[in-house]
């Protein structure tokens, strides 16, 4: 088998040191999101993953208890790199709640990967998943949380727990179109019949229209 296109380093190798260790770790976060970017999260296996990283299955499970906790880890990445991109582009340019709606909204657009995870994130958490690895990933959204609120104060000029407020808004009005506009399986064959195409939703079209209405109005109160 070829090494993982990502890997500078054979996975396969004993991991006998701390390094080994990350070597693999990021191997199987690597595989498990080419695989999450395109496949629904139920049509993949842990052997799936484990395959496409070059690593036996049973390896999978020394670094993560399940195929949910891999994904939350996944889905933590891709957040913190959509967030750190959006973050530098609104620091330069003029702070205003258009700018702020145009940002977001055009960064995740440029990511559907992640719109994708979004999308599957709430029905993963209730699956087979382990307290510490909900725990790790909610603390790792508590900090993005907490990264975005500081961000909307400088660029809203309100007060930090309101921009706290702003940024779970933000985050639970994504996630929800997210799920109304990419739906999987008998739902999405379901929505293409003509008859149906006025309830249908474009995503990017409602994601930044919701932004603005959002960011506008608590800057009016």
């Amino acid at each position: 088998m070829d090494k993982h296109p990502l890997m500078t380093k054979d996975p396969r190798t004993r991991a006998t040191t701390e390094e080994g260790r990350k070597v693999r770790a990021d191997a199987l976060l690597a595989a498990a999101r080419e695989l999450f970017e395109t496949r629904d999260f139920i049509d993949i296996s842990t052997a799936d993953i484990a395959q496409r990283a070059g690593l036996a299955k049973g390896t999978l499970f020394l670094y993560f208890k399940t195929k949910e906790a891999l994904f939350l880890e996944v889905l933590s990445i891709s957040m913190r790199d959509w967030f750190t991109e959006s973050a530098a582009l609104i620091k330069k340019r003029k702070k205003s709640p258009q700018t702020l709606a145009t940002v977001i909204a055009t960064t995740l657009l440029a990511r559907p990967a992640l719109i994708r995870l979004l999308a599957s994130l709430h029905p993963v958490l209730d699956r087979n998943n382990d307290p510490n690895s909900i725990l790790k990933f909610k603390e790792s959204l508590l900090q993005l949380t907490n990264d975005t609120a500081s961000l909307f104060h400088e660029a809203l000029g309100l007060p930090i727990p309101r921009c706290a407020r702003i940024a779970l808004w933000m985050h639970s009005l994504i996630v929800g179109l997210a799920q109304v506009t990419s739906p999987s399986g008998l739902v999405r064959s379901t929505l293409e019949r003509p008859d149906l195409a006025h309830i249908q939703r474009d995503f990017g079209t409602e994601l930044e229209g919701s932004l603005r209405a959002l960011f506008e109005g608590v800057n009016k109160r």
